[in-house]
């Protein structure tokens, strides 16, 4: 899966990129969080265009709703299992808690897309530190980043769990 980014649907790699994921095998792609113009690269290119099946766009998942609850947890446990299985990340208990995936929820706000982003930086912070597993600390710092650079409230639901 390639997860595209607003940030990279700005860029005028995305094209090769996309295309490259293509060559290696069936790739589905995601654009997380870009709204309709994330679309314009996808269908500026024929070849893009005469590869793409319909587009399924996912809605933000209620914090409320039991069911969205369950379908957010099920699509990154999936997610970060891939992420082990490609040995992008060690398979850790953290990315199985229940604890973990409730303050992940909160911090995405149910957003596919902003979940992403929390995952990029919290790679990131991995990446800087040597590691090949996650950290709470790498999605507080990761979300931190992510409420400075929007100029949100930047007390993130990680922060209880820091602790314990």
């Amino acid at each position: 899966m390639l997860a595209v980014t607003e940030r990279w649907t700005k860029s005028k790699k995305l094209g090769q990129r996309v295309d490259r994921s293509r060559i290696e095998g069936p790739c589905p792609i995601v654009l997380c969080g870009a709204g309709a113009k994330a679309k314009r690269p996808f269908l500026e290119n024929t070849q893009l265009t005469n590869r793409t099946i319909d587009w399924v766009e996912v809605k933000p998942f209620d914090i409320r709703n039991a069911a969205d609850r369950t379908g957010f947890k099920q699509l990154f446990q999936r997610y970060f299992q891939e992420m082990s299985k490609r040995a992008i990340i060690d398979d850790g208990a953290l990315l199985r808690s229940g604890d973990f995936f409730q303050a992940f929820f909160r911090a995405s706000e149910g957003r596919p897309g902003e979940a992403v982003r929390i995952i990029e930086g919290a790679v990131a912070e991995m990446v800087r530190a040597g590691r090949a597993s996650f950290l709470i600390e790498d999605f507080h710092k990761s979300t931190e980043r992510l409420a400075l650079s929007i100029e949100h409230n930047t007390e993130t639901p990680f922060a209880p769990l820091l602790a314990g």
